[in-house]
């Protein structure tokens, strides 16, 4: 590997070339009723992303290249930061405002593995977040793993989650839960802005170094939105719906559908006891269901209010990474649900 390689941000030309060489491979996986999408689904998906509020505001593409040819479109290797505002916590009652990087879509190109550039790209992301007054923590969700990145600075943390099978016997009866509202577009901003609040006198009551990511609205567009472009692509009939909410209370699900594993993730899932968790995940399942996908999965569940006969599991894919430049305790991460996913 040459000693003068670079990370720089990428070119209009090279963000394209990231786009088409993660096509190559990543969308191998991505089976929708029997066929891949193509090139130009893959690229307007790409283009729809990168439209929305949260990426105009916050999206940045990182390139590996020589330094003597640094708008070169034989890239070495190549990932992305999307900009998230967290909030800390390193003494009860004590809460900051802070800038964080979350890392995405860290790609070497077949042709170039071997050489270390995965290594070089993410030991000189990790010195610019470090020194950069643009970043003060920074998050990445890995699917090869821990330990390579745990190696470059992101500390570990465990991968939980629930699943509720959809079983259509479990659905009868639509509007059964009369105290269940269920949620559209305009609903975010209110429930984001007042999530926030909340979360915020949760980290107030912790008792170590802790942090939570700012559940933004225009995150949980972004996420709605691509599970939005493969319902067109597939043909489906889609609802407005974007979760549920119990009625007069601050328990909500805002809801985003996979057709590339096949179930419905919980973008956020906010509920305080056991009943009000039973009606919310029923919901989500009937949402599920009119898309035919067999699960509801919840990320990171909160202790106490999925009942005793529910399982929390441990996954090895997606695994949450976190680095807190300067702070070397143990540290707690709060709400690292799917709206913390990049």
């Amino acid at each position: 590997m040459s000693a003068d390689m670079i990370l720089a941000k990428a070119t209009e030309q090279q963000l394209y070339q990231t786009y088409r060489n993660h096509y190559k491979e990543w969308e191998r996986s991505v089976i929708l009723t029997g066929q891949l999408l193509t090139l130009e689904e893959y690229l307007k998906r790409e283009d729809i992303l990168r439209s929305e509020s949260f990426s105009v505001k916050n999206y940045t593409v990182w390139v590996l290249v020589p330094s003597d040819d640094p708008e070169t479109l034989d890239l070495c290797a190549h990932c992305e930061t999307y900009g998230h505002t967290a909030l800390v916590s390193t003494r009860p009652g004590l809460i900051e405002e802070k800038k964080m990087e979350a890392v995405a879509s860290v790609f070497v190109p077949a042709e170039k593995r071997g050489n270390g550039f995965a290594k070089k790209m993410m030991e000189l992301l990790y010195q610019h977040l470090e020194r950069s007054e643009l970043s003060d923590l920074s998050t990445l969700y890995s699917n090869i793993g821990a330990e390579f990145y745990r190696k470059r600075g992101w500390a570990p943390f465990k991968s939980l989650e629930v699943q509720y099978d959809v079983v259509q016997g479990d659905l009868s009866g639509a509007n059964e839960d009369g105290d269940i509202q269920l949620l559209h577009d305009a609903d975010i901003d209110f429930l984001a802005e007042r999530d926030t609040e909340l979360l915020r006198l949760e980290l107030g009551h912790c008792n170590k170094p802790s942090i939570v990511i700012v559940p933004h609205a225009d995150k949980f567009r972004w996420i709605i939105r691509r599970g939005d472009y493969y319902i067109s692509v597939l043909g489906h009939s889609r609802t407005d719906v974007v979760g549920a909410r119990v009625k007069d209370t601050d328990n909500f699900v805002i809801l985003y559908h996979d057709f590339v594993d096949k179930v419905t993730t919980c973008i956020r899932f906010r509920s305080d006891n056991v009943e009000a968790t039973r009606k919310l995940v029923k919901a989500a399942k009937r949402q599920a269901a009119m898309y035919g996908l067999g699960a509801v999965l919840v990320w990171d569940p909160k202790a106490g209010v999925h009942g005793e006969e529910v399982m929390v599991i441990e996954t090895h894919h997606s695994i949450p990474l976190l680095a807190w430049f300067g702070q070397k305790d143990d540290v707690e991460w709060l709400a690292n649900e799917k709206y913390a996913w990049v």
